[in-house]
């Protein structure tokens, strides 16, 4: 009988609205400050802290099962007072063993995501990963889980339609934008400051194609989307210059009647139709013949195709991910059998290998092929359990 449990608890979108959600979540430091507990936390011998805008997820590797996992949660719940309606087992998302590594495969792969496929959680999952190697608090089994995750995640991006395609408002606004717009590098007017002007800007600014001017009726959330985007601005009575000069205008705010009209575009010096993407609901710009336009619907479809392939991947990930299950459940029951017979097993919090840089490769230790330079990987042993052989009992 294996003498650890791997312990997923955790929160997401399914669990709880952003309103509770945002009371347990961690930034780089915080999770930093958490980790640097573990030594203090008996019978908790590993832990990795995954904090997105979705989920708050702690991994652990226990040697007394779920207790433990309790008093994990009560050291959370000293550091983060205000989360303290969120960290009952009874509220948390629990798994035990291949469950949470199935999870966490799952989650890897975008599977658990609210937009499924997400294309930002293996980054995540890595930086997560990383802030555990760099605490110290990464061992055996989360060295080995992890990649097995990053590894599952790439190949149902490589193989399967899982994250192919424009399934965000954002993303698929700028696929329209370059699709409808053949200038090498458009000046990109953005009308609005909200949550979806914020979102186009973020997939605008992100392929680095475009010139961006943020124009909104308060100029200063205009002018701190242009300092976050390296952009300009403009206050809203410049919006018809503005247009005068512009190849693509994207819409989005929140208005009962056009805020755009066709005088507002009849000073345009190019010879080039205007290109507009309109998002707003009631529309935001007048439709007229010297408009290269696409409202909300025709975004909509460009969705719902992505969202579509993605959902038709579904089926072939879930598989790929039982197949790497299984061969967890492998590792665990040699590992076990290795192992049996030992009262602890040691982590790098509590006198195992703390895992830091050049030092941890010179010892040999698993830190994955995505952290270090390309000649310390190199050097790096391919299998994790072998990895950590001075480690373990």
């Amino acid at each position: 009988m294996a003498d650890w449990d791997l312990v997923l608890l955790g929160v997401g979108f399914r669990q709880a609205a952003v309103d509770l959600r945002e009371t347990l979540a961690f930034t780089d430091d915080a999770a930093a400050a958490m980790l640097a507990q573990l030594p203090h936390i008996d019978g908790v011998a590993e832990a990795s802290i995954l904090s997105t805008c979705n989920r708050t997820e702690f991994y652990l590797v226990t040697l007394d099962g779920t207790r433990a996992a309790e008093r994990w949660l009560e050291a959370v719940g000293r550091r983060v007072p205000r989360a303290a309606p969120l960290l009952s087992r009874a509220t948390l998302n629990e798994r035990l063993n291949e469950d949470a590594a199935r999870h966490l495969f799952r989650v890897g792969c975008g599977l658990e995501s609210a937009l499924l496929g997400d294309v930002h959680i293996p980054a995540q999952l890595r930086q997560a990963y990383a802030l555990a190697v760099r605490q110290g608090t990464a061992g055996p089994v989360l060295a080995h889980t992890f990649p097995q995750a990053f590894g599952v995640s790439r190949r149902a991006r490589r193989e399967t339609g899982i994250s192919r395609g424009t399934a965000s408002l954002g993303a698929a606004v700028a696929a329209l934008v370059f699709e409808r717009c053949t200038i090498e590098r458009p000046r990109v007017v953005v009308l609005g400051a909200g949550v979806a002007a914020r979102d186009i800007a973020r997939c605008l600014a992100k392929r680095r194609r475009c010139e961006l001017v943020f124009v909104n009726r308060t100029a200063a959330r205009a002018a701190e989307l242009a300092r976050t985007h390296d952009a300009r601005w403009a206050p809203w009575p410049r919006l018809a210059a503005e247009l005068s000069q512009a190849d693509v205008l994207v819409a989005a705010v929140s208005s009962d009647t056009p805020v755009v009209t066709a005088s507002d575009c009849a000073g345009r010096r190019s010879p080039t139709p205007l290109v507009v993407v309109d998002v707003g609901v009631p529309r935001n710009v007048e439709p007229h013949a010297a408009l290269r336009y696409a409202c909300i619907d025709d975004v909509a479809l460009r969705r719902d195709e992505a969202v579509a392939a993605r959902e038709a991947a579904v089926s072939a990930v879930a598989a790929m991910v039982e197949e790497e299950v299984e061969r967890w459940k492998t590792w665990r029951a040699a590992g076990a059998k290795a192992r049996s017979g030992s009262a602890d097993m040691p982590s790098p919090a509590r006198g195992g290998v703390r895992i830091r840089g050049r030092r941890a490769v010179a010892e040999g230790v698993w830190i994955g092929p995505w952290i270090g330079t390309r000649r310390e990987t190199a050097r790096l042993p391919r299998q994790p359990e072998a990895a950590f052989g001075a480690v373990l009992p």
